[in-house]
């Protein structure tokens, strides 16, 4: 026997389509699956059918969708949201809004095929039954959808609220870095003049050429001085010294060529003052000598001039 749906020859005597699960009878027509179909949409069929624009899905979007239990739709639909431009869910809800109706009932149409395929042996009013509970519709995906959508909120505010306080706590940082009653005063050898900036002092002829730098950061790591010197200083052996009443760390790294960095570090309210002294060659007497003087000179002093 052929179904009158579908088209496809079955066995004689078989009640249902084999492959749409319509049911056979030599003069039935497509619109038998009405009333099953009308089962499964629920108390609201008439406007599927008769509506041009659904306001539902124009105004939720996919929720819609998950609320009429169209599940691959919905996520499709989430899906493509993502990966298009962010004015693309309002042209995409406006869309949803006139074919949603034709998409549901289309959806509807399959479903019913699919329940009466799968329970033959159910009584016209039990297949009713199974369309009402099988379709209509659910608030527990809207509900699940909206708890992720609010979950990946709370984690975008938190990874804000991250990002804020670390600048809020740089910018602490800095303030403390920068308003501290501590500074470091220091002898600047004789023939040493300032370039550029006011922390950095040169001596150079055809004789020698040494360099004196200093520069301040902050130490934010919960570790003890040396400690913190030492992950500057590496493999580089460290020296600790009293001068002027204030401990000072010191190594020496050597640079490109016969270039040799003397670095001098203390610590005083967590606030870091480096002093570098660079001599280009091991060879070079006068800054090798002016290097003593200068280092015995170095002062951490408040800022009315009284040594810290």
């Amino acid at each position: 026997m052929r179904c009158s749906n579908c088209n496809s020859e079955n066995v004689s005597g078989d009640k249902f389509c084999r492959y749409c699960g319509c049911e056979l009878n030599a003069e039935e027509k497509v619109d038998d699956n009405t009333k099953f179909v009308q089962a499964y949409v629920g108390y609201n069929y008439d406007s599927f059918m008769t509506g041009t624009f659904n306001v539902g899905a124009f105004f939720f979007g996919p929720v819609y969708l998950l609320y009429r239990k169209m599940y691959l739709y919905a996520f499709a639909f989430i899906f493509i949201s993502i990966l298009a431009s962010f004015f693309f869910p309002l042209v995409a809800n406006i869309v949803l809004g006139f074919v949603v109706n034709g998409l549901y009932l289309s959806h509807a149409r399959d479903k019913v095929r699919f329940i009466k395929t799968q329970n033959k042996d159910l009584s016209e009013t039990e297949l009713l039954e199974k369309c009402k509970k099988m379709g209509g519709t659910t608030f527990i995906p809207v509900i699940i959808y909206y708890v992720i959508n609010l979950i990946f909120l709370v984690f975008v505010f938190w990874i804000f609220y991250l990002i804020i306080k670390e600048e809020d706590r740089d910018t602490i940082d800095n303030e403390q870095l920068y308003n501290t009653n501590v500074e470091v005063v220091y002898d600047v050898p004789t023939n040493f003049e300032r370039i550029k900036n006011e922390n950095e002092f040169v001596s150079m002829n055809d004789n020698h050429y040494c360099r004196i730098k200093s520069y301040n950061s902050y130490k934010l790591d919960a570790i003890d001085d040396k400690e913190y010197v030492e992950q500057g200083a590496e493999d580089n052996d460290i020296i600790t010294q009293t001068i002027n009443g204030n401990t000072w760390y010191s190594y020496i790294e050597k640079g490109y060529s016969k270039e040799s960095i003397h670095t001098y570090i203390s610590i005083k309210e967590d606030k870091v003052f480096c002093i570098e002294y660079t001599i280009y060659s091991d060879y070079d007497k006068y800054c090798s000598d002016s290097l003593k003087p200068f280092i015995n000179s170095l002062k951490l002093v408040d800022k009315s001039g009284v040594e810290a």
